[in-house]
């Protein structure tokens, strides 16, 4: 099968999104014509992928980008092997790096001055016979007033929006609810770009390419960089400098969520207050955080001497410890007013007696429990055996549950602990570093493995 086909089966067989769909074709349509034609699915390697995720960076690609177009890939790749179309399974695809930045968001005299070119800025949309100007700037209040993302922005209805301002919406991504008031002045824009013949109030008026270029033009008429998303930011950020830690909230985050931090707050507009270490000498004299942390000084005196060969040196001040430099150790003020108690004569040193007759250091550890070799682990037991045996190496564990039918993760973590057991009885070190439990399963195996039976019913069955 053709890897777009199967793709179109994917799409077909699993709910997903129209924006993911296009992804997926996409990624399909690009590594086609990366390769040059359409291929089979079982020519797909990790070479051959990784070849296209290099050929993606070379061409300057944001690694954001490229790491979501091997994702996409690498899930039909999974996808196929799953359902039995192919034979081998992605082990090794290059992984894509995506390095951590910092948010950036607009500032509020940045954000005002993209609303003012938003009330000017020139164009109609003849399909609604709707000004570009009214449609831009009610976008840009809604978004920055909700934070909403951009599919949710798309989907917003007239209906659900209160006369207050209010409404509540189920994100699309996350599935989770978020509540959420626009001021009277966003609704008023609101209702200048609604028409009785389309439901959406964003959605449908423009295509997603021409939103993108409408939207850019106000962006670099105001002098600014940056996509919608970063009204969303901008939002979340001025909200957490004027409410600390309502911004989670604000985003439709679930409470205790780090994505905010993370991803959306600007921490050189927001602001948020950084703990800081106290002054140590070397700064400066005017330095505030050093006066206050300013110590008295510190003056060394001859002290009595503590014995005949230990001098010492005495500290003065409040709490000043008793320094002994030959022995390099402290002596607190407590033990400075009774120093005889340092001077007391070590202690006898301690005999040991003879063990008694027939006592025994060692005890004889508890047996073990061994828990009987099961069904399934003997089926597994069997097919591994049979592998190493007729091609030298042990299969892998999505091979092993293929195989033999089993799909439970405690039947899977054995399939690992049998595979480690199986090779090295093969490679004739069975009796090394093997416990009773492991000797036991080696014991069950016959000497010659026979082909098992894949299907569980007949196993339950026979049981």
């Amino acid at each position: 099968m053709k890897l777009s086909a199967y793709a179109e089966r994917y799409i077909l067989t699993n709910e997903l999104s129209p924006a993911t769909q296009a992804n997926y074709r996409r990624e399909v349509r690009s590594f086609a014509r990366w390769i040059g034609r359409d291929i089979e699915l079982s020519e797909l390697s990790d070479e051959l992928v990784s070849e296209w995720i290099v050929g993606l960076q070379a061409r300057g690609l944001n690694p954001k980008t490229v790491r979501n177009m091997r994702a996409n890939i690498v899930a039909l790749w999974n996808a196929a092997f799953y359902d039995r179309y192919i034979e081998t399974e992605p082990r090794r695809v290059r992984k894509v790096k995506v390095p951590i930045g910092i948010p950036e968001a607009w500032t509020p005299d940045e954000l005002s001055r993209l609303i003012g070119v938003a009330r000017v800025v020139k164009g109609r949309i003849r399909k609604w016979r709707l000004s570009l100007s009214d449609y831009m700037l009610a976008f840009i209040l809604t978004a920055y007033d909700s934070g909403l993302r951009l599919g949710d922005l798309m989907a917003l209805r007239r209906k659900s929006i209160r006369e207050d301002g209010s409404l509540a919406i189920v994100q699309s991504k996350t599935g989770y609810p978020i509540f959420v008031t626009l001021r009277p002045e966003t609704v008023e824009c609101l209702d200048k770009i609604h028409h009785e013949r389309r439901e959406k109030l964003f959605g449908g008026v423009l295509s997603r390419r021409c939103f993108f270029i409408a939207f850019n033009r106000v962006a670099k008429l105001a002098g600014l960089e940056g996509t919608s998303r970063k009204l969303r930011r901008t939002g979340a950020t001025l909200i957490e400098r004027a409410q600390p830690g309502a911004a989670s909230a604000f985003l439709g985050h679930r409470p205790g969520s780090p994505v905010a931090q993370r991803h959306y707050i600007d921490p050189f507009i927001a602001r948020t207050e950084r703990p800081m270490p106290p002054a140590v000498n070397g700064h400066r004299d005017d330095d505030p955080v050093e006066q206050q942390h300013e110590q008295p000084p510190v003056k060394i005196v001859r002290a009595r001497l503590l014995s005949a060969t230990t001098p010492a040196l005495l500290l003065s001040g409040p709490a000043a410890p008793l320094l002994t430099p030959d022995e390099n150790a402290l002596i607190t003020p407590e033990a400075k007013a009774e120093p005889e108690a340092a001077t007391e004569p070590p202690p006898p040193p301690i005999v040991r007696q003879p063990a008694p007759a027939g006592f025994d250091p060692m005890p004889t550890p508890r047996p073990r429990y061994i828990r009987p070799i099961t069904p399934s682990q003997e089926i597994t037991l069997r097919y591994i055996a049979k592998c190493i045996a007729e091609t030298g190496k042990s299969p892998g564990r999505p091979t092993i549950v293929k195989a033999t039918g089993m799909k439970n993760a405690n039947e899977d973590i054995s399939c690992l602990i049998l595979k480690g057991m199986m090779e090295k009885l093969f490679a004739g070190r069975h009796n090394l570093g093997l416990t009773e439990r492991g000797k036991q399963y080696i014991g069950a195996m016959p000497h010659e493995p026979e082909i098992v039976s894949r299907d569980r019913t007949a196993e339950g069955g026979a049981a």
